[in-house]
């Protein structure tokens, strides 16, 4: 299985309003249950699973044809909160082939300033290698990648801890160490003009596209070959 680690942009956040708007649900009848007005974790079922079904993480673990799971079942989160979560993971070693590590906004509780924002992003990347040291000691033959919200955090990462972790993006001819530069024009508020800045379901897909490159690219995980392994033809 892959094991994804991060945020409100792992869990899939604003990818139910698309349902929604199938419906016939109006813009101001989805701003109002769109938070921290309503929990997305309190919505119908239907919705939940819609948005599990075309969140990148799901995306990724279909193009390799392997089960996945998020450490994290619960929308946001910190990168201080990644590195407490693997205290209480309930996975054995052998279950997990991959894990990618998404790193949130360092600027998420402590807004940046010209005077910090330095101080901030050294202090994430060193949550980040402490994180990414304490998975390679619990999952040590398991293989890890990481992938940023912001540019500067994933181009510090790359710097200490070189290119096969680091996952560049790569939207509409445009290289960033993050996918800040995606959300700027792929999210959902731009699209229909929500309240909500996650990512739309191209953008999605576009992010999927990109850690799926990567990990072929660094040969950090293969094509699931269980029916061929088992002497199965697939018609």
């Amino acid at each position: 299985m892959i094991l994804f680690l991060g945020d409100s942009f792992t869990w899939g956040q604003g990818l139910e309003w698309y349902l929604l708007l199938e419906k016939g649900w109006t813009k101001e009848q989805i701003n109002k249950v769109i938070p921290p007005n309503h929990h997305n974790e309190h919505l119908p079922i239907e919705l939940n699973d819609y948005r599990e079904k075309n969140r990148w993480a799901r995306l990724v673990a279909e193009h390799f044809d392997i089960g996945y799971d998020l450490g994290r079942y619960t929308n946001g989160g910190t990168n201080g909160d990644l590195y407490e979560i693997i205290n209480n993971l309930a996975v054995l070693p052998d279950n997990i082939k991959l894990i990618v590590l998404q790193f949130t906004h360092s600027g998420r509780h402590t807004p940046l300033t010209p005077e910090n924002v330095n101080k901030l992003f050294e202090d994430d990347t060193d949550i980040a290698i402490k994180t990414i040291e304490r998975l390679k000691k619990r999952y040590p033959y398991t293989k890890i990648v990481t992938v940023s919200w912001l540019p500067e955090l994933g181009e510090l990462m790359e710097s200490k801890m070189g290119e096969k972790y680091v996952i560049k993006i790569n939207s509409d001819n445009n290289i960033s160490y993050g996918f800040e530069d995606l959300a700027q024009v792929y999210n959902i508020y731009h699209e229909h003009k929500l309240n909500d800045y996650h990512l739309t379901k191209e953008g999605n897909k576009i992010l999927a596209r990109n850690v799926i490159e990567h990990i072929e690219k660094y040969n950090l995980l293969q094509k699931n070959d269980f029916y061929e392994s088992k002497g199965i033809k697939i018609l």
